[in-house]
């Protein structure tokens, strides 16, 4: 079965909290990348698409029933449901269509008419919307009409009458929901930028500070040059080896870390330089040791484990690690001003 190497990596929280600082910019983008996306395109929406103007009317009707002694109201009055039916069904909306003189539908008249509400047993408010406002208007006052006429028929009715009857329609407003959209959008891109940020994190493979390559390879780390405890580290870990070899991953300039190294290492200690791609298999196990340099930053996980773990087939390992060019700002946070000074 395959295993995963790093599956049980702990997690170095202050390092993940140092690079998600770093990636706040990101994270700001994102934000207003949403912003734009979600509220932009409610508002185009909303201007190029917008629908026709609607012209909405509001009256209400009282209604006088008449009532024997100690009768309630509730047994005589109709109910919120019945006058729905009543006021469009077919009978009524003929009447109204007959007032207007036959120039709309039944079906229109019933779509215009969008409301109706009793908020008390003796009023029926009523809401008449269209795109016209005069028709709004006309088809409002032959509603209030018509309930009178049905009023007149009825014998619990006794009388009806107008409590409002405006004279113009109103414009029916749309709910702008622009703030709201962006407001979402906004949420939504920093939810989804901020997974996308933590999970790169969670299966990025670099090696940032020290800490990070011992954790995972279990081998020591030197440091990096300019760190003040590397010098200390390969005096103590090469003080008895005389042939050591320094080999880097692909695109570090091994001669130069290893001129580098030559001044930190004990005296009689011979430095010998391998490539990145180690074919001479025999010389490696004359060697005492072995330093690595390793890319801060570099994706090059799989390749420093591949590097470790054909060393260790071919019968020799690596003795220690060194970081190369590593993010100053990142180390004086991880460690502190003082630890991570350089000399």
């Amino acid at each position: 079965m395959w295993e995963c190497h790093f599956a049980n990596e702990p997690v170095d929280f202050k390092l993940f909290w140092l690079r998600l600082y770093q990636k706040l910019n990101i994270l700001c983008l994102g934000v207003l990348i949403g912003g734009l996306l979600v509220g932009g395109g409610y508002f185009v929406k909303r201007t190029l698409f917008a629908p026709q103007p609607e012209y909405a009317v509001e009256a209400e009707t009282y209604l006088e029933y008449i009532l024997r002694e100690d009768e309630p109201l509730g047994w005589v009055a109709f109910t919120a449901p019945a006058w729905e039916a009543i006021i469009r069904s077919q009978e009524f909306m003929e009447d109204i269509q007959s007032q207007l003189g036959g120039t709309i539908t039944i079906e229109e008249l019933q779509e215009a008419v969008r409301e109706v509400e009793i908020p008390d047993a003796r009023i029926i408010k009523t809401t008449v919307v269209t795109a016209d406002p005069e028709l709004s208007l006309a088809i409002s006052r032959a509603l209030q009409t018509a309930i009178a006429n049905f009023g007149d028929k009825q014998r619990e009715i006794e009388s009806t009458r107008r409590i409002s009857d405006p004279g113009q329609a109103k414009r029916v407003l749309a709910d702008d929901r622009t703030l709201r959209a962006v407001l979402f959008g906004m949420i939504l891109g920093g939810c989804i930028t901020l997974f996308g940020i933590c999970l790169s994190l969670a299966l990025d493979d670099t090696v940032r500070v020290p800490e990070t390559f011992e954790k995972r390879y279990k081998l020591p780390m030197l440091g990096a040059l300019g760190m003040e405890e590397t010098g200390a580290n390969l005096q103590y870990l090469f003080k008895d080896k005389k042939q050591i070899a320094v080999t880097g991953m692909e695109g570090i300039p091994v001669e130069e870390a290893a001129s580098s190294l030559q001044q930190l290492l004990p005296e009689g200690t011979e430095l010998a330089l391998l490539p990145a791609e180690i074919k001479e298999t025999e010389k490696l196990r004359t060697l005492d040791g072995i330093i690595l340099i390793v890319g801060a930053g570099i994706h090059s996980g799989k390749s420093i484990e591949h590097t470790i773990t054909f060393l260790q087939k071919q019968g020799t390992m690596v003795t220690a690690a060194l970081l190369w060019a590593p993010e100053e700002r990142l180390l004086k946070r991880y460690y502190g001003l003082n630890k991570a000074k350089r000399r």
